[in-house]
């Protein structure tokens, strides 16, 4: 699947419910190409240009994402949810 794709699928499922692999619960809103987490206190977004280097560096494992990408525990959960199919 190319990043387009997974992007297209990101889009696509905007609003809905995720969860990390701890079980928090969350959803996304998509602005200027950057996803900000909704109902976290803090403001905590990454970029569509973050997500495509994980993509396009798939011997990257969760624990070197953290070094990648701000708030990465979402971005893992986005990206490995059968929906999106990043992963």
């Amino acid at each position: 699947m190319t990043f387009e794709e997974v992007w297209d699928n990101i889009q696509k499922h905007e609003g809905e419910i995720f969860s990390t692999k701890t079980g928090i619960k969350f959803s996304y809103l998509i602005k200027n190409e950057r996803i900000y987490i909704v109902g976290y206190e803090k403001t905590k977004h990454f970029k569509k240009e973050d997500l495509e280097k994980i993509i396009n560096n798939p011997e990257l494992n969760d624990a070197q994402w953290n070094k990648k990408i701000y708030a990465s525990y979402y971005a893992c959960a986005i990206l490995s949810d059968k929906r999106i199919g990043a992963r």
